[in-house]
């Protein structure tokens, strides 16, 4: 219970160190079950009032190798007339996901005509950039700077300010300078950033700012610039709002009365609805020029305008949980979205994070201390059930962390439980060291997992080997006693070895330098005839080890034989003295094939029986039918070919 208090508090500390110093590892992983939480709910099921023109390869083909021969960048003239189309087919407004902020490179009309659609139809939103710092803008020509500080017709669009003496509660990104597009048509129409700002530690693109604070405006005493982001500036639009403004007390951003929450830096958590393409209807920019498009398709809806993935050189790709190659265009399509249908993913603040990671971990340890063993597997339920809630309420805009407070209870629950197993487990090690000292090892492990040690047997089918070594008896009469034994000591353990550890046979007994083992009990494999021959087969090889290493003036040669068939086969004798072991006639029979090994000149003999279960894995000799003392019947009897492969 100790070990299991001090864990809990190391694992808080670690959670409340990673937050507070902003160590990244933790927060990758949480991001990544948040990216589960999207695979898992795919696409969400809804009527987008959205809808995507795409500048895709199709479309810079076809308008250069058509009847009009133009290539990229496009004269200004196409957009006018663009935009012409989509507001008489019924859309409500119209964003640029681009910018404009150079002249025609044809001919400056053009300029002035697409500038005319605009002040015709007015819901037009145009793309623009930033240079993010003053090296870079001082890099600008001096008559382009020049241009820029005449171009101020989008500091109109400002964001308010409430509650302003909370400045200090949040801390909006910053760029320098705000490129606007050309004063003819930023003076017509809003020219909003389009830029993400940082990705995620994954570089994964998940949230985006909906505002930027602009430095330059400050320093030429312009006053303060809250610049909404594009799509705040769409949002805007559509509600045709005049009040605006940042609430820095409560962290939200207020487009009359419709509150939007954002983080200390005015990040918004985007809440993705899937794969673009699949959520957004889309529609070639070319195929929009030449009226290939249902009349209805952008009736009351916003349209953006942008880049596509097909769009070669045209470079616009974002990673996104639904994509690794998400064209820009669409991301702002989802947070516009996000705003009409007011689908806010709120994640739980830091504290109460801690909170949750503190009762699963408190909960745990509860269970944990009243559990028997065996049933503290059922713990892992908690962490189950919470990953369970917090994917429902991620369908409800929830965000409640995922990783840390399972893994972490996940670890609690299974450093408990193993030592419990590795206290148990030393336990049986310690009886099953003392009962192996008796019996064979998985006879030991049979009644220790069966918790019993009482008489009674059952009948089986087991494979029997006997082992002698042929005349040692007379080979051992001139050593002395010490040297027998010593000798015995060596070779019982060389074929133990063999028949234990290699093969899982159990050694039924020691009968001087005779062994019998048996095959296919307690424990059953389903291959214990084959196991028995391969480890007769071993058992040779190694008896022509000891012979090489052998420092007595004789050789040694054994006799092995094997039978298959019924025997019983359990703990037999008293309750103060009880063996594991296997009477019946298959015990008898394959002592007396054994002794066969001498009268017919081999080392391996098996019966009929043994040599029908594996005669294809093995080479057999037949070699007739004998008759063995205690059996009615003729045995046909086979010698085993021994191999150097084998």
């Amino acid at each position: 219970m100790r070990y299991n208090i001090i864990i809990v508090i190391f694992l808080i500390v670690i959670f409340s160190i990673s937050y507070l110093f902003n160590i990244g590892v933790i927060e990758s992983l949480e991001l990544k079950t948040l990216d589960a939480r999207y695979s898992i709910r795919g696409n969400y099921n809804m009527d987008s009032d959205v809808v995507v023109v795409g500048i895709d390869e199709y479309s810079l083909i076809n308008f250069e190798h058509g009847e009009t021969e133009e290539s990229w960048p496009w004269q200004r003239r196409i957009y006018g007339d663009f935009i012409d189309i989509l507001f008489n087919s019924g859309a409500n407004l119209v964003v640029f996901d681009i910018s404009f902020t150079s002249k025609d490179k044809i001919n400056t009309r053009n300029d002035s005509y697409f500038a005319s659609m605009i002040r015709k139809h007015h819901k037009v939103i145009l793309g623009a950039y930033s240079a993010i710092n003053i090296d870079i803008y001082e890099a600008y020509p001096d008559a382009q700077k020049d241009n820029l500080k005449r171009n101020i017709f989008y500091l109109n669009n400002s964001l308010g300010i409430r509650n302003i003496e909370y400045i200090n509660n949040i801390s909006p990104l910053t760029t320098y300078k705000i490129i606007p597009s050309l004063i003819n048509l930023s003076s017509l129409t809003p020219s909003s950033l389009y830029e993400v700002g940082p990705l995620d530690l994954d570089g994964v693109l998940r949230n985006i700012p909906l505002f930027f604070r602009e430095i330059w405006p400050e320093e030429s005493d312009l006053g303060l610039n809250l610049h909404p982001q594009l799509n705040l500036q769409a949002f805007i639009m559509l509600n045709n709002s005049q009040n605006n403004y940042v609430d820095y007390k409560e962290r939200q951003i207020y487009i009359d009365e419709i509150a939007i929450p954002i983080d200390s830096n005015g990040i918004f958590q985007i809440y993705y609805y899937g794969k673009g393409e699949e959520i957004f209807e889309t529609i070639s920019f070319y195929d929009v020029m030449n009226n290939k498009f249902d009349e209805s398709i952008f009736e009351n809806k916003t349209v953006y305008v942008g880049y596509t993935s097909s769009a070669v050189g045209l470079y616009d790709l974002r990673i996104t949980p639904f994509s690794t190659n998400e064209p820009g265009v669409y991301v702002h399509a989802n947070v516009l979205q996000n705003l009409i249908n007011k689908h806010f993913l709120f994640r739980i603040p830091f504290l109460y994070r801690c909170l949750i990671l503190f009762l699963i971990l408190f909960l745990s340890l509860f269970l944990l201390n009243y559990l028997r063993s065996f049933y503290k597997i059922t713990i892992y339920l908690i962490p189950l059930a919470y990953t369970i809630i917090s994917y429902f309420l991620f369908k409800q805009l929830v965000w409640t962390d995922v990783f840390y407070p399972t893994i972490s209870s996940i670890f609690l629950i299974s450093f408990d439980i193993i030592k419990s197993f590795v206290g148990e487990y030393k336990q049986k090690v310690e009886l099953k060291g003392y009962l192996t000292k008796y019996i064979p090892d998985t006879v030991a492990e049979q009644l220790i997992a069966n918790k019993t040690l009482s008489l009674g047997g059952k009948s089986e089918k087991i494979v029997v080997l006997f082992s002698d070594i042929k005349g040692f008896t007379e080979k051992s009469e001139n050593l002395s006693p010490q040297e027998v034994v010593s000798f015995l000591n060596k070779y019982l353990t060389a074929m133990s070895e063999i028949i234990r550890n290699k093969y899982s046979g159990t050694i039924d007994k020691f009968i001087g330098d005779a062994i019998m083992a048996i095959f296919g009990a307690p424990v059953k494999y389903g291959d214990e005839v084959e196991r028995a021959v391969r480890c007769a087969i071993d058992m040779r090889k190694e008896l022509k080890e000891l012979n090489k290493n052998l420092e007595y003036d004789f050789y040694l040669e054994g006799g092995i034989g094997i039978h298959f068939g019924e025997a019983t086969i359990g703990n037999i004798g008293a309750p103060f003295r009880m063996d594991y072991t296997a009477i019946g006639d298959v015990v008898n029979t394959s002592s007396r094939v054994e002794g066969l090994t001498r009268k017919i000149g081999k080392n391996i003999l098996v019966t009929e029986s043994v040599y029908m279960e594996v005669k294809d894995l093995f080479e057999f000799e037949e070699e007739g039918i004998f008759e063995v003392k205690g059996k009615k019947n003729l045995l046909k009897i086979y010698s085993v070919k021994e191999s150097e492969n084998e």
